[in-house]
């Protein structure tokens, strides 16, 4: 594909993922498929389990915060088949990956990778609930 090996990506720990997105309006619950919000965090986790597996290997779109129409929010585990493919797709479509819970590592990987210097506003906060808090 013409993208491959010019994509980038910053992904969250699995379970950080999960507990962000329970905590923000249920993202990715499938609301059309249940009819109701999730009963629980537990049953939340199980339905959307596997979230960056599912958006590296289905086709789907996201609208309403993510509720409805999000692959994440598919039932359908991942499966072993989808989990291999999303690991050749970061290996060899990706031409660099971080991880949100090492910011400033990736971010120092990023401009070592690619160049230019670190700026203090890249270690600054943008989450909306905490403006001011540094990281």
């Amino acid at each position: 594909s013409h993208v491959q090996g010019h994509t980038v990506a910053l992904f969250r720990q699995p379970e950080q993922r999960i507990l962000s997105g329970y905590s923000d309006s249920f993202h990715s619950w499938p609301l059309r498929i249940y009819g109701r919000w999730p009963s629980s965090l537990l049953e939340y986790a199980e339905v959307t389990s596997g979230c960056a597996v599912k958006m590296l290997t289905r086709t789907g779109a996201s609208a309403q915060k993510g509720q409805n129409d999000t692959v994440c929010g598919q039932p359908e585990k991942a499966s072993e088949r989808e989990t291999e493919l999303a690991i050749r797709r970061l290996q060899d479509g990706f031409r660099y990956v971080g991880i949100l819970e090492e910011w400033a590592l990736s971010i120092c990987l990023w401009h070592s990778m690619f160049g230019g210097s670190c700026g203090a506003f890249e270690f600054q906060s943008a989450n909306s609930a905490n403006m001011t808090a540094d990281i």
